[in-house]
């Protein structure tokens, strides 16, 4: 589906971008819905088996709707559209009503599922293996949905309930590890890692009310959940740091890099005399990630860069955040939480973040009033330790 033609459906108003934000909400109690996905294997377990399915035709008249939506599941199984339920996770269904019911769900899942995969933007959703991890019993994916396109979110979050706050993606993308049975009820804390949205609705502010939704709905079904969390990537810093990056910056006394730092750098470029065209040199080359000396002598400079970045980097003529993730999360009233080496050491990881990602942290209590500071003054509310006292202008600690 088109973006565009998308936006075409949304009652919002004719401009949607320059619709003001008082007129969307009753709109969008209207005609937005909200869902909840989990993983149909694990959320549809009264249904019915193969075996039963197949018994079960034989006494239904070949023409018959009930008959209809036997061929529909068996044609997206031969297809390859969705797996053969087995028999041991499924019971046998008693009334028509519920056959019906259970095939239209699976197969509505699945097409669910796919447009999850492909409007997926922050990590590529690989195969139906990505999909099936992604939404497993400890891990939740929430969306809200047009009434004119059940099928076509909107805009989605994946969360990952986990115990502590996660530093690294692959830890969460590829960890299969989890205990499916107890990990959602002893999790202590939600980590959103991804959130996208379609283009036509990129002037709403969905993924706003997204966030207090799940909020909401994750403290009512897991109590025991008490920290809510970003695991969110730096999608400018490589083009900031380029652009910024010059050998006049050396001067810059924001810049606290130190002689055994520029040496290190250095050491590393023998035929280069000025460390920060070094440094862009060895970044340019991409293999450093993979190097441990490197990336030994690169942490500290990337990550001091980083915190400059999150903390001190502006718009051009504002007071709010440079970089877009950033400043989403901070009007929303997150805090910043910490800074993690290697956070993502995927290409594209690699190439837009140097491997380095931030937590945001929802501190419930702390919302509005970070809010309302960083809308107003465009004050940044962090809840990292260890900062440098460099950093404290233009910034409101904030209790974790």
């Amino acid at each position: 589906m088109q973006s565009f033609s998308l936006a075409k459906k949304l009652p919002f108003s004719k401009h949607p971008l320059k619709t003001s934000f008082s007129r969307l909400i009753p709109n969008l109690s209207k005609n937005v819905c909200f869902k909840n996905q989990k993983n149909v294997f694990h959320d549809y377990n009264f249904g019915l088996t193969c075996y039963n399915l197949k018994r079960y035709s034989q006494s239904i008249g070949t023409s018959s709707i009930e008959q209809q939506y036997i061929n529909r599941y068996w044609r997206s199984v031969f297809k390859g559209e969705t797996e053969k339920i087995p028999k041991h996770k499924l019971k046998v269904i008693q009334t028509e009503d519920e056959m019906r019911e259970m095939i239209d769900r699976i197969v509505s899942q699945h097409k669910i599922q796919s447009a999850l995969g492909k409007y997926e933007t922050v990590h590529t959703v690989r195969s139906l293996e990505d999909i099936k991890r992604r939404l497993g019993p400890e891990r939740r994916c929430f969306g809200f949905f047009h009434k004119n396109a059940p099928l076509e979110p909107l805009v989605f979050v994946w969360v990952a309930l986990t115990k502590g706050i996660s530093k690294s993606i692959q830890g969460i993308l590829e960890d299969d590890s989890l205990n499916v049975h107890d990990e959602a009820h002893t999790a202590n804390t939600a980590i959103f890692y991804s959130i996208n949205s379609q283009t036509g609705v990129s002037g709403v502010d969905l993924g706003n009310f997204l966030i207090k939704r799940v909020v909401s709905v994750l403290q009512n079904e897991l109590p025991n959940i008490e920290t809510f969390c970003t695991l969110s990537p730096l999608p400018n810093f490589a083009s900031w740091v380029n652009k910024w990056l010059t050998p006049e910056i050396r001067k810059n006394p924001d810049l606290e890099i130190s002689k055994e730092e520029e040496n290190g750098i250095l050491s590393l470029e023998p035929n280069e005399t000025v460390w920060t065209e070094a440094l862009k040199k060895i970044l340019d080359a991409r293999g450093w990630i993979s190097n441990e000396e490197k990336r030994d002598i690169l942490k500290p400079v990337l990550l001091k860069l980083a915190t400059r970045y999150v903390l001190k980097e502006k718009k051009p003529n504002s007071i709010y955040a440079y970089d877009p993730v950033t400043n989403f999360h901070l009007r929303n009233g997150a805090s910043v939480q910490s800074l993690n080496w290697l956070g993502d050491t995927s290409y594209n990881g690699v190439r837009t973040s140097y491997g380095i990602m931030c937590n945001y942290n929802y501190i419930l209590a702390n919302i509005e009033s970070n809010n309302f500071s960083y809308l107003k003054r465009g004050e940044i509310a962090v809840s990292m330790t260890g900062l440098d006292p460099s950093f404290n202008d233009g910034i409101r600690y904030v209790q974790a």
